[in-house]
């Protein structure tokens, strides 16, 4: 668009379509009648070549977000303002996306992990001013695993939809719901006579899940039972809150379906088996009874590019603990320092045998990375194990970023200058702010593995993973998908020129000499042939997830 003095001398083809008008009806028009009431007026001539954002309205009235720069030229004998002008819709749009999916659970559309500890931060400090209670509700579903095991996940997806449509609706003034995993679902409850109101809510919740579900046609009945623990009765932390109305929901459990238990510091002892597990833990890290397995990881032509390292435990008694109940209780205790410290070690030790550049990826913790000495001790394990800087991929969450911002960046461009590379991991899960990615240098983005679950048949995931690779790809990070199961998924991501493919369809977790067969077997050609055998084992376009056992 060329203007002067608030009108419109000339315009191209691409303005007119964006207005909704004829070509030859730009010229004369005032500026007042395309910029709405409110917008910022970037319309003056820009001498810093800066980029500025505003809104238009087209003939119809929609206002639509752009992106504008001008200069001043000269024109007709005169000065005028050029202003280029592009749409910013869809951007605008999937930058909205991944900002609700960071707070909410994408399957059910709850508040997530995430927006339930800003929200009962911001509760709990609500209540201390006003000297109130605040009640937390732990529940999960009763006969939820049966559903799943028997109907499959899509059945079992679609009873956690129904479930959380029917908290949400029975959820009044104050009260907060949230899904935090699995079939695992918090509740909020502010102010009122406790433990009378939550008690009263509890069974509000029973009796809301008690009658018949119908996923994918079929006639299930469930239940639930619920814990609960009142502030400041029972604690004052958000954490100690949720873990004690987690303990109640366990004493609940055992005296059967549609139970409700308030913690009881009495009996908290009989519950909490994480003191024993955290003892057991330490003998295991110092009777080296811990391991690491390797998943691999493939470009998006079929060619092996790294593995990453995934702690295990295996209890002498118990059998295989998951690492989702043992690194909490690492992290908690400060454990995670020497057990990080020997998966690194162990890591590096064990790629430095793999043939070619294979790199290996170990995760951080967000207590390891505000280690003082971090730094140092990466060095010294890849001068005593051999494996180049190059090689070694750390992998890190927001949490990290949240522990402490500014020692992050600083060991973040350290270990960038030192050659090793940074990926954030399960992006889109957290509070995914998209200012982490404009201040640190990150070299890959991995989408997490419930985006992927849903690609093929929701178009919020299939909007959200294709804004994160384009993204990425303006931004000169790799992208690598986890979770990819099925053949659909893979030729679906592949099409979307995802970088790197991860999941049980390409290969599960192994140990590390297995590892380093397969990295002796699949130069770039190998690892074609293996695409391809996988997708004719699947039946071509048939979808089935390989087996996550």
């Amino acid at each position: 668009m060329i203007h002067r003095d608030g009108s419109v001398l000339d315009g191209n083809e691409a303005l007119a379509s964006l207005l909704g008008v004829r070509e030859n009806s730009l010229a004369g028009q005032h500026l007042g009648r395309i910029v709405p009431e409110g917008a910022t007026p970037f319309w003056t001539a820009n001498r810093s070549s800066t980029r500025g954002e505003s809104e238009i309205v087209t003939a119809t009235g929609q206002r639509l977000p752009i992106e504008m720069l001008s200069r001043t030229i000269p024109y007709r004998g005169s000065l005028a303002t050029v202003t280029a002008l592009r749409d910013i819709s869809e951007r605008r749009d999937s930058e909205a996306r991944i900002r609700f999916l960071a707070h909410h659970d994408m399957l059910t559309a709850l508040p997530n992990r995430a927006l339930l500890t800003e929200e009962l931060e911001n509760k709990l400090a609500a209540a201390t001013e006003k000297s109130d209670t605040l009640a937390v509700l732990c529940l999960d579903l009763d006969g939820f695993k049966l559903v799943n095991d028997t109907y499959g996940h899509a059945t079992g997806d679609e009873l956690l939809r129904q479930v959380a449509a029917r908290l949400r609706a029975a959820m009044r003034e104050g009260e907060f719901v949230a899904r935090i995993g699995g079939d695992e679902f918090v509740v909020l409850q502010s102010s009122g006579t406790q433990p009378g109101k939550a008690g009263d809510l509890a069974q509000r919740i029973i009796a809301a899940l008690t009658s018949p579900f119908d996923p994918g046609g079929r006639r299930v009945t469930i239940g639930t039972s619920v814990g609960v623990a009142i502030f400041p009765r029972d604690g004052a932390e958000p954490n100690q809150l949720v873990k004690r109305a987690d303990i109640a929901l366990y004493r609940a459990k055992h005296n059967g379906r549609g139970c409700v238990r308030f913690f009881d510091a009495a009996v908290d002892h009989e519950v909490d088996d994480r003191p024993q597990l955290e003892q057991e833990l330490r003998d295991a890290l110092a009777k080296g009874e811990l391991s690491l397995a390797y998943q691999p990881i493939f470009d998006c032509v079929g060619k092996l590019v790294s593995f990453e390292a995934l702690m295990r435990w295996t209890h002498p008694v118990l059998g295989p603990i998951s690492p989702a109940r043992f690194i909490p209780i690492a992290e908690s205790r400060q454990l995670i320092l020497p057990m990080g410290e020997w998966a690194l070690r162990e890591a590096c030790r064990t790629a430095a045998t793999w043939a070619g550049d294979i790199r290996v990826a170990v995760n951080l913790s967000p207590v390891q990375v505000v280690q003082k000495d971090l730094l140092s001790r990466i060095d010294a394990v890849l001068r005593e194990t051999g494996l180049s800087h190059e090689r070694l991929e750390l992998e890190i969450t927001e949490g990290v970023l949240l522990k402490d911002e500014e020692a992050a960046c600083d060991v973040i461009t350290a270990l960038g200058k030192r050659g090793v590379r940074i990926v954030l991991d399960d992006f889109g899960t957290g509070y995914s702010s998209l200012s982490y990615l404009h201040r640190f240098r990150f070299d890959k983005l991995k989408i997490d593995r419930s985006f992927i679950h849903r690609l093929l048949h929701e178009r919020s995931a299939q909007a959200i993973v294709k804004a994160i690779i384009s993204m990425s790809r303006d931004l000169g990070m790799e992208v690598t998908a986890e979770g990819v199961e099925t053949t659909e998924q893979m030729e679906a991501l592949t099409a979307q020129s995802c970088h790197e493919l991860q999941g049980f369809l390409l290969g599960r977790p192994m140990p590390g000499e297995d590892a380093n067969r397969l990295a002796l077997e699949h130069g770039a050609e190998g690892g074609l042939r293996e695409l391809e055998r996988l997708r004719t084992a699947m039946g071509g376009g048939r979808t089935e997830a390989v087996s996550a056992a």
